[in-house]
């Protein structure tokens, strides 16, 4: 007699390993924290990605020591950034009282320079950190016995 059997069992093991991930999604989410955090940094570093943050205007540059970049006079609001999970969300926030006025802009006062902010680049380095971390699930390759 000739029989071929299919062992699901590895299959069914991944698949609760996965499940396990998805029920901690710290787990998950955290190795993509780094990556919200360098993401924001270079925002910072670049006065703006995708989009350039607008120009300062003359009284601004007046204030401000020379070879600062835009929203650095003080490093303070940079500083002031959290990235953590929360939940199952990476959260990047700042306490820093006018952050909102740079972020969104004040109509005719302040331009908008958005600083938390991902690119498409940065976005697709968190789903593949994500993915990676699912792919890491300490599984086997399936086998399939014959007898």
């Amino acid at each position: 007699m000739l029989r071929l059997r299919i062992e699901f069992g590895p299959a069914f093991d991944l698949m609760a390993a996965i499940q396990r991930r998805f029920s901690a999604p710290g787990e998950l989410l955290s190795p993509a924290v780094p990556i919200v955090a360098g993401a924001i940094e270079r925002n910072f570093d670049e006065e703006g990605r995708p989009i350039p943050w607008p120009p300062l205007i003359p009284a601004t540059l007046r204030r401000k020591p020379a070879g600062l970049k835009s929203l650095q006079r003080t490093g303070r609001l940079r500083r002031s950034i959290a990235t953590r999970v929360e939940g199952s969300a990476i959260v990047a926030s700042t306490d820093a009282p006018y952050a909102a006025a740079h972020q969104f802009g004040i109509a005719g006062r302040i331009p908008r320079r958005p600083f938390l902010v991902l690119t498409p680049e940065d976005s697709e380095a968190v789903a593949q950190s994500i993915a990676n971390t699912l792919d890491n699930t300490g599984h086997q390759s399936a086998n399939t016995g014959h007898r």
